[in-house]
């Protein structure tokens, strides 16, 4: 079979970089990111926010009452000293008491209500943005800026989605507070208040912006601190001990860990302490205002008052300042969430793959074709396309193998077949269907494949086989067979049911025991199309040609894609496809590839066979 002739478009442009961060939002943006995720996490529990909400508030509300219950203490005890009665000491004494006892009580409940809220909305928002992490484009992935984006949005989800309702609700303590405060001056005398409130605004102010810078800060971070995890990790994995003692890698390992955490503590330092600096410099300000038109307006001399109301005054006038300065935490927080925020606003709105395709495919209903017409890929930030101009058909149950050098793009290939990623342009179908109109679950299910990096699962021999919808549980016992697996399961401590993790108190398996596994994950799955990228990498030889005794019941009724650099397994497909640089060069099968000596094949062939010669 010929190359199928597609058109000659020219190679695609660089790709952009991929970016969902807020670079800057303006004030009115940060505040409505706030108020769209305190909404989010809400939502999540709307009983459990209420009753905080309302613990809190009630706490804050009884302000006034306490206020009014000390001003009557103070009174009646100064006509007692005045040889008054005062008879009505012992009953706003007793309101006072009654007010604190409420406070205490009903700050105990609050808390309970308030840790059921933030696990809640904590975890519901973490679960949405791992849910999305699953559904938006893979080959955005691969830029290493998106990924960090990700990996940040991803870690502080639940911690910082809880903090944003956390720091709104504690307003509902702090603010009717200073409000009763504000008002007791307000009645006193308006210019006191004047005096208390106007020189608090800036610090207000230089609290969310601080907050705000300092989460730029740890943004820019990211790569470093993964890197420094990186380090860490090494040091203590089961896997990588081997190599760590045998090169003595620990000096090294340590010492660049040691590197990036002092490089990002520093920077963090040094970046706070300019940021605090400014921050205490408003606040100072502010005190200086404050002290100054408090000092004026006892020069020109306030009204006469009573002493319960000379205390109660001046205890509002220091609690108010207190109260605003209580605020500046919270504040400070709200600043540093305001980024998350935007930038988890920006990720949950970032196109989900297939988003809005209401174009269906046929079910699971045997092999089918394949066809890609002339495709191009360039990975996300790169200059230069992996793939370009690629037409090929694979006819329904036909095998093909994909050879050629490291980088000619056989595996970003086997990712556009499988629905991976999107091809810049061209198109790729499947039974005449375009991929690209199709939602990507709706056509995943008709296909499987075994990846040249495969994942070991630190779960049971049947949930590697059998895990998410990859098949059923009766079917293991046949693809474990199918992959050469059941003497190994049957001589396992617990059978299938047996844990594949020394981590978690199970049993490790080998290299090449491992890639059998996912080769019968892969073939479990009742798929039309089946890819398997490198799947006899880590065997050996007598196990290989285990696997190729069983290719033919892997294959059977299925349009098979075959990626190996050993060129013996690919003899046993229908057509051999030679890539270079992006490009396919020759295809046919493996006589016809062999009989021509100046083919690129011939040469890998015979470069590979001088081994064995």
């Amino acid at each position: 079979m010929t190359q199928d002739q597609g058109s000659t478009n020219p190679s695609p442009s660089a790709r952009a970089s991929p970016t969902f961060g807020a670079t800057s939002r303006g004030l009115s943006g940060q505040i409505g990111d706030l108020i769209w995720l305190s909404r989010k996490v809400v939502a999540t529990d709307s009983r459990s926010v209420r009753l905080w909400a309302a613990m809190t508030l009630a706490i804050g509300l009884l302000t006034p009452v306490q206020l009014w219950a000390t001003k009557g203490v103070a009174d009646n005890l100064q006509e007692r000293l005045d040889g008054g009665p005062g008879a009505a000491m012992w009953p706003f004494a007793a309101l006072w008491l009654a007010v604190l006892g409420f406070t205490l009580l009903a700050g105990q409940v609050e808390g309970v209500f308030a840790a059921t809220a933030r696990e809640r909305g904590g975890a519901a928002i973490a679960a949405e943005a791992l849910d999305h992490a699953t559904r938006i484009d893979l080959a955005s992935f691969e830029h290493q800026g998106f990924y960090d984006q990700v990996a940040l949005v991803l870690t502080s989800a639940e911690e910082k989605a809880s903090d944003v309702v956390t720091q709104f609700i504690s307003f509902g303590w702090a603010i009717p507070r200073a409000a009763a405060y504000l008002a007791v001056l307000l009645v006193f005398d308006w210019r006191l208040a004047l005096i208390a409130t106007i020189p608090t605004l800036p610090a207000v102010w230089g609290w969310f912006f601080s907050g705000a810078l300092y989460w730029h800060a740890f943004e820019e971070q990211t790569r470093e601190r993964r890197l420094a995890a990186y380090y860490a990790g090494l040091l203590s994995d089961r896997q990588a001990a081997k190599e760590v003692r045998l090169f003595g890698l620990a000096p090294t390992l340590i010492a660049r860990w040691e590197a990036s955490y002092w490089t990002t503590a520093r920077e963090l330092r040094t970046r706070g302490l300019r940021i605090g600096l400014k921050q205490r410099g408003l606040s100072l300000l502010s005190l200086s205002f404050v002290v100054l038109g408090l000092a004026w307006y006892v020069s020109i001399g306030p009204a006469e008052a009573s002493a319960g109301t000379v205390v109660v005054v001046i205890s509002s006038f220091l609690a108010f300042y207190h109260s605003i300065y209580f605020l500046g935490q919270p504040i400070q927080i709200l600043g540093q969430s305001s980024g998350f925020a935007s930038n988890l606003r920006g990720f949950l709105n970032w196109p989900a793959d297939g988003a809005g395709l209401t174009a269906r495919i046929a079910p699971v209903s045997g092999a089918g074709e394949l066809r890609l017409e002339a495709v191009s890929f360039t990975y996300p930030g790169g200059t230069e396309p992996t793939l370009s101009d690629i037409s090929l058909t694979i006819p329904a149950r036909e095998t093909i193998a994909l050879v050629g050098e490291n980088g000619a793009g056989k595996s970003t290939l086997v990712k556009l077949m499988l629905g991976l990623y999107a091809p810049d342009s061209g198109r790729v179908l499947l039974d005449g269907v375009d991929l690209a109109t199709v939602d990507p679950v709706e056509v995943r299910k008709r296909l499987s494949g075994v990846f040249q990096h495969f994942t070991r699962y630190p779960l049971s021999a049947r949930d590697n086989v059998t895990l998410g919808d990859c098949g059923k549980d009766g079917q293991a016992e046949a693809a474990l067979d199918a992959a050469g697996l059941t003497r190994l399961v049957d001589r396992l401590p617990d059978g299938l049911d047996t844990i594949l993790s020394p981590d978690l108190g199970g049993t490790d398996l080998s290299g090449g025991q491992w890639q059998r596994l996912a080769i019968a994950r892969a073939g479990i799955r009742e798929a039309s199309l089946l890819a398997l990228d490198e799947p006899t990498a880590a065997l050996d030889p007598l196990a290989e040609v285990a696997i190729f005794k069983r290719f033919s019941d892997l294959a059977r009724d299925r349009t098979t894609v075959l990626v190996s650099h050993r060129l013996g397994i690919a003899r046993l497909a229908d057509r051999i496809v030679v890539l270079e640089r992006g490009r396919i060069v020759e295809q046919g099968t493996h006589d016809a590839l062999i009989a021509r000596p100046d083919s690129e094949y011939t040469a890998m062939w015979d470069a590979q066979a001088r081994w064995y010669r």
